[in-house]
């Protein structure tokens, strides 16, 4: 399971490598144009998302492992993948890179605020170094992000030619290495339970619809802003609330991916009809 997580995690910086061969200064600045849609996309993603889960801890009868994990997910936003997995789905691609930089530069401040909130509400004593934060975002994503957008700016003809291999043996791989961790966890999954995993489900409904209402007049914004709601930064979650990981632990968040991607998945073949049909002016 350790060399699998190790993939994984070597597979996702190839693919924000990738993902920076093919961005621009001006793609990144998108959102800070924008006052509006800046304003709208960080109440749904730091105030919502979070609201949401708080309600749902303090009203439902969960495992405390699950009541945890519904709150760190909640503040831990900034998914590394997320462009990733709006490309070809509809979403505006330079507000969905805007808003990744954006949400994982924020999660640096963001991120041990909401677990001193968190602490104070819960009556709990969780420390979150801001320094460990920082790392994690650096790592997943700003550092083989930035390199990407460095070398698309000093050498594009050569951009041009690495992003389509890059991205298309990156995806391979995480292809390959999803499918294995979820036939290893497929049984603790089970075995957390339906009631955990039902929670979980409804989180990111919730945060889908949060995301699809503050997104604003244009269909591709609000579907953009549904999935980066959705989607939360795992590498996070577990600096935040899994620093040692026990079997309940791999457990729940195996559930949350699993649960994520079959909520998020009819959602977004959903709005990629709505937006074809748009397109052809039905």
């Amino acid at each position: 399971m350790t060399l699998l997580l190790i993939c994984l995690a070597w597979t996702v910086r190839l693919m924000i490598f990738a993902l920076g061969l093919r961005t621009t200064a001006a793609d990144v600045m998108y959102l800070w144009k924008r006052p509006g849609l800046l304003l709208r996309s960080v109440l749904a993603m730091y105030v919502g998302v979070p609201l949401v889960a708080v309600v749902m801890v303090k009203t439902l009868d969960l495992p405390r492992t699950t009541q945890i994990a519904l709150l760190v997910l909640a503040i831990c936003a900034g998914a590394p993948l997320v462009p990733r997995k709006l490309a070809g789905s509809g979403g505006a691609p330079a507000y969905v890179l805007s808003l990744a930089v954006t949400s994982s530069l924020l999660a640096i401040v963001t991120v041990p605020l909401s677990v001193a909130l968190l602490d104070w509400l819960f009556n709990a004593r969780a420390e979150v170094d801001p320094l460990a934060v920082g790392r994690v975002v650096a790592i997943s994503f700003l550092i083989p992000f930035l390199l990407g957008v460095a070398v698309h700016a000093l050498a594009p003809s050569v951009a041009r030619r690495l992003v389509t291999p890059v991205t298309n043996v990156a995806a391979a791989v995480f292809l390959v290495c999803a499918i294995v961790m979820l036939v290893l966890t497929v049984a603790l999954i089970i075995e957390n339970g339906a009631r955990s995993f039902l929670a979980l489900s409804a989180l990111t409904v919730a945060s889908l619809g949060i995301g699809h209402l503050l997104g604003g007049p244009r269909l591709e914004d609000r579907v953009s802003l549904a999935v980066l709601c959705a989607t939360r930064h795992i590498g996070l979650v577990i600096v935040v609330g899994f620093a040692r990981p026990s079997r309940a632990a791999v457990a729940v968040l195996s559930a949350y991916i699993v649960a994520a991607l079959l909520v998020s998945t009819p959602y977004l073949a959903w709005q990629r009809a709505r937006l074809a049909a748009l397109d052809r002016g039905v």
